[in-house]
């Protein structure tokens, strides 16, 4: 995996590098932090719902891109509808 990828979150463009915490459903979160040691509960977030990934290189790259993904949906699913369809995924 690169030293660091670029996203585009609902404010702006972000570039990940160490890590990132990412939003998830409960039971997905948990999953995820059972299954890889890189996976832990989000750092400063509802540890219900959030999970930091440390981009260390042991987690596969096709997942960090589907957990951001997932992550930036729930976001921009919650915003006001007028936002909402500014910042939906093409």
């Amino acid at each position: 995996m690169a030293d660091h990828i670029t996203i585009t979150p609902v404010t702006g463009p972000v570039t990940v590098m160490a890590g990132s915490t990412v939003l998830g459903t409960s039971a997905r979160a948990l999953e995820l932090r059972d299954r890889y040691e890189s996976i832990l509960p989000g750092y400063h977030m509802s540890k219900k719902h959030w999970n930091t990934l440390l981009l260390d290189g042991t987690l596969p790259s096709k997942l960090v891109r589907e957990l951001i993904e997932h992550s930036f949906d729930l976001v921009v699913e919650r915003l006001p509808k007028k936002v909402r369809a500014e910042h939906q995924r093409r």
